[in-house]
């Protein structure tokens, strides 16, 4: 019986036990087609992203509780005012590191538009990069969990040129960018 044959690309399983998942994806994706003005939201590193800075502020406020209770206590300070600005102004800082840490690195939507992958990053810039010198590399595979409900990477997005930028994004979220 003779018929048409299709190339199949078959994945292979992430969830292998014994199996980390970093591994499972090759360094540099293969090409595919991409969708026509489609924009690609990313809402699973969007997710994973919101989860880890809402942890990061909770454990920094019960520090700074902790810290700022000491600080009334002691007998050297005696509730100073500057022992507290000081530890406010720290925690004002470690807020704004913490945030560029985790949603900062992470885009909302991706997109193609005349030859360039768009990328709009969470502080409402656009990135744009051009497809004829793209490399797209994953650094790291995160799997779903308490962080996020589906698997996340860590993505370089660079050009022959020099630009380079490293997001958060859901699996396979650059896919259609090639």
């Amino acid at each position: 019986m003779a018929g048409r044959t299709w190339a199949v690309r078959i994945r292979r399983d992430e969830n292998v036990p014994g199996d980390s998942g970093a591994a499972s994806e090759p360094a540099d994706r293969a090409p595919s087609t991409p969708p026509s003005g489609r924009r690609v939201s990313n809402s699973a590193g969007s997710s994973r992203a919101f989860r880890t800075f809402l942890l990061f502020v909770v454990a920094l406020g019960a520090i700074y509780g902790v810290f700022l209770a000491y600080s009334a206590t002691s007998s050297v300070t005696g509730g100073s005012p500057s022992v507290a600005g000081i530890l406010t102004g720290s925690v004002v800082v470690a807020l704004v590191v913490g945030w560029w840490v985790t949603l900062g690195q992470t885009p909302t939507v991706a997109w193609l538009e005349r030859g360039e992958l768009v990328v709009r990053e969470r502080t409402g810039r656009l990135r744009r990069f051009p497809r004829d010198d793209l490399r797209i590399h994953v650094l790291r595979t995160n799997g779903g969990g308490f962080l996020g409900p589906t698997p996340t990477e860590f993505v370089e997005v660079a050009t022959i040129g020099g630009a380079r930028r490293t997001y958060l994004v859901g699996i396979h979220f650059f896919d259609f960018a090639h």
